[in-house]
């Protein structure tokens, strides 16, 4: 299920399937989607428990350009939601517009768990505040692989190639 965080008929219909489950909320860039995505959204559903369900805020373009650079994403806002949605560990998903916007949903959603990697130890994150919730770091089983480094290493490949 895709819906609009700024659209209250869908945060609505979300209340309406959703009450009365514990609901994890995480969110991410998700740009050329890999394995670990996988792990980690797999790793955020099972800590929500058997009952609980997964919502997922994907990043839009605009904060993905403001936190990754001017080139990125590679996939558009519109397909990463998509994919992200399309995954059997995932009950909804959404476009974040802002990392604001995060709290704003972890709020109006009722969510019991945010979920985060081991990037945001220590850090502020919105919504972790609100009465109830529970801030739940994910660690990285697995070498971490980003899509950083996976651009990084197509542009090395390509760039040896021309030489």
């Amino acid at each position: 299920m895709i819906f609009d965080l700024y659209d209250l008929k869908d945060v609505k219909a979300v209340q309406r399937a959703f009450a009365g489950m514990e609901i994890g909320l995480t969110s991410g860039t998700y740009d050329m989607y890999h394995n670990m995505h996988d792990d980690y959204l797999l790793a955020c559903r099972r800590a929500c428990g058997p009952e609980g369900v997964l919502i997922v805020g994907v990043d839009s373009n605009n904060l993905v350009r403001s936190s990754k650079g001017p080139k990125r994403p590679i996939v558009a806002e519109g397909d990463r939601v998509r994919i992200v949605s399309g995954r059997s560990s995932v009950n909804a998903a959404f476009i974040l517009g802002s990392a604001e916007d995060f709290g704003l949903a972890a709020k109006v959603l009722q969510v019991k768990y945010i979920f985060k990697n081991q990037d945001f130890i220590g850090k502020d994150v919105y919504g972790s505040d609100l009465p109830g919730v529970n801030l739940v770091i994910i660690p990285d089983v697995f070498p971490a692989i980003s899509t950083t480094d996976l651009i990084h290493r197509v542009v090395d490949i390509t760039t040896a190639d021309e030489k």
